[in-house]
């Protein structure tokens, strides 16, 4: 990861802003006091969170940022209307690919800290393209809640998987996709709070889920679900525990 950050930052002053308005920073919402000097459309409380902003999506999107964030110009023409708006939507489409990818890569190189901007960006993007309760914000709190556990901020991260599993238990007909990946998450959450008698259900209905033959070939497939069955296996004769039925 880069370690050296541009001097990109200037102060904010608040007599400057309109009356009413209120800057919050990027990454916690609380009050800014500096911007990015590049874009001049993002704030943060403080060079830390610009840091972090920074090395985790900021720096690939800052130009794109400036342009999407700038206010819409007044059109008297219902089509050239129509047309700005296809095309924001577009532009944030373009968006949210980047900043999901950015921090999927950053997830997969154990990069926990600097996947949550590019995941919050992915997710702001999201509610702006698809509303607030879209089954399409789900892969960005899963990101969010795998980078949680990673940080061991497992209260944080209990509450982005809540989230998603609410808006997945209210979508109708989830991919399987989607389903996979969240209880394999929630699996993880479960085994990093020692939710030893939740931990393996969550894991089966994972294993479950794969196209393999048999039991074996199936927890050979994935490392997270071998560990947590060998748990499951074990306490299955002393405990009562809901489970889903696999074949082989």
């Amino acid at each position: 990861m880069a370690d050296t950050i541009p001097a990109n930052i200037s102060p904010l002053y608040p007599l400057a802003n309109a009356k009413g308005t209120d800057l919050l920073c990027e990454l916690c919402q609380k009050p800014a006091f500096i911007q990015c000097s590049k874009c001049r459309v993002t704030y943060y409380c403080g060079p830390e969170h610009q840091r972090a902003d920074w090395i985790g999506i900021h720096a690939k999107i800052c130009d794109e940022l400036a342009v999407l964030r700038k206010p819409v110009p007044f059109l008297t023409s219902e089509k050239d209307r129509r047309e700005k708006r296809e095309e924001l939507i577009q532009q944030q489409l373009r968006m949210i690919v980047i900043t999901r990818t950015t921090g999927q890569k950053l997830l997969f190189e154990n990069h926990f800290e600097e996947a949550v901007p590019a995941a919050l960006q992915s997710l702001k993007f999201a509610i702006d393209v698809h509303g607030s309760s879209s089954v399409e914000l789900v892969p960005s709190y899963l990101i969010l809640g795998e980078a949680s556990i990673g940080l061991q901020r497992l209260s944080q991260a209990e509450e982005y998987l809540s989230q998603a599993q609410w808006t997945v238990l209210k979508t109708d007909n989830p991919s399987n996709a989607i389903k996979s990946q969240l209880h394999r998450n929630l699996g993880l959450l479960f085994s990093a709070l020692k939710a030893i008698t939740v931990a393996p259900w969550r894991t089966s209905q994972l294993i479950s889920s794969m196209p393999q033959t048999n039991t074996a070939q199936r927890t050979s497939a994935c490392p997270v679900a071998t560990s947590a069955w060998r748990i499951f296996s074990c306490t299955r004769t002393s405990r009562r525990l809901p489970m889903t039925c696999l074949d082989g």
